[in-house]
C-alpha cells in the first residue's frame, strides 16, 4: 500500500512513532481494518510447497508460490489457516 504519509525526520523515535500512527491513520481512511491486520498478522505461518503436477504450474503461480530451482518446488510462506483455501494441495514444510 502506498500510504502517502510523509516522514519528517528520520531515525529519532518519535518520528517513528508518528510515521506509523500515519500510516495506520491513512490505512483506515482507505477502508482497511488496522486492529484486524494486527490480530492477523500474529496468527502462525509456515511455508508450504504446493503439490501441482508441472501442467498446473501457472496455478500454483497465480496463487502467489514462487519457483525454488534449487528444490524444484513452489513455495509460499502462509498463514496456517490459508492451507485449504487454494484449487490444489498444499504441504507444510
Amino acid at each position: 500500500m502506498q500510504s502517502r504519509v510523509p516522514v519528517y525526520s528520520a531515525h529519532r523515535a518519535l518520528a517513528d512513532v508518528d510515521t506509523l500512527v500515519r500510516t495506520f491513520q491513512a490505512a483506515q481512511t482507505v477502508g482497511h481494518d488496522v486492529r484486524k491486520m494486527v490480530e492477523d498478522s500474529l496468527k502462525p505461518k509456515a511455508v508450504f510447497k504446493a503439490l501441482v503436477p508441472y501442467e498446473r504450474k501457472d496455478e500454483a503461480k497465480k496463487a502467489g508460490f514462487t519457483w525454488d530451482a534449487d528444490k524444484k518446488i513452489w513455495t509460499r510462506r502462509i498463514f496456517l489457516h490459508e492451507a485449504d483455501s487454494f484449487a490444489f494441495k498444499v504441504q507444510k514444510l
